[in-house]
């Protein structure tokens, strides 16, 4: 077993519909439950049932390696012959190129009757510049915000996309707020989507 350890997150300390809230999380251990001393940081959205079944994220990640001429992701130039990335790879590690355009092709497929609500955009957790996360080697599962002596980073890149005929539907029951909309039924609300999964974990990564 390869676990590093579990975190526990509370949804209930999760705003309704905020936008990549980042979770800073104890690391338990996998089998005695007792802290050990790392943590992991989540980036995650909480929406409501109906738009989390009408959403779709894709994410891509961009890598670099520095060399004395300084971060890139040249091949060759920058990555060394054993690296086993490229500039650009998938969420689950099985697909890189250098191109962006490869990948998303590959990988990241628009749905039919979707449309794009949010085009690709780095994801910048607190504590990173421009999203860039560090480790010693690619192959790691322990990345950190900071860059000390590593010479590796990464960045998560993502596109939503939504089903047109929800988001026309949500578009049209979208009205004026109203007392029950800002008190009970904003309550209502939250009450959905945290019985509905309607989370989205978006980068889920260790930090030192």
């Amino acid at each position: 077993d390869d676990s590093l350890g579990n975190s526990v997150l509370p949804l209930r300390e999760i705003g309704y519909n905020e936008e990549q809230v980042q979770q800073t999380l104890p690391i338990l251990h996998p089998k005695t439950n007792t802290d050990t001393q790392g943590t992991s940081s989540l980036v995650v959205d909480l929406v409501s049932k109906t738009r989390a079944f009408a959403t779709e994220q894709h994410v891509l990640i961009e890598y670099q390696r520095w060399q004395a001429r300084g971060w890139g992701s040249k091949r060759p130039g920058h990555f060394l012959p054993t690296d086993r990335v490229n500039r650009w790879g998938t969420l689950d590690g099985s697909f890189t190129d250098q191109e962006f355009t490869t990948v998303e092709a590959h990988a990241c497929e628009i749905r039919e009757n979707h449309v794009v609500e949010k085009d690709w955009h780095f994801i910048n957790p607190v504590g990173c510049h421009d999203g860039w996360e560090y480790a010693t080697f690619f192959g790691t599962k322990v990345w950190s915000v900071h860059r000390g002596i590593r010479c590796c980073r990464r960045r998560f890149w993502r596109r939503t996309t939504i089903d047109q005929a929800a988001l026309d539907e949500m578009e049209a029951d979208a009205g004026p707020p109203t007392a029950a909309a800002d008190g009970g039924g904003a309550a209502e609300a939250r009450e959905e989507a945290l019985g509905s999964l309607g989370k989205t974990l978006l980068a889920s990564n260790l930090t030192s």
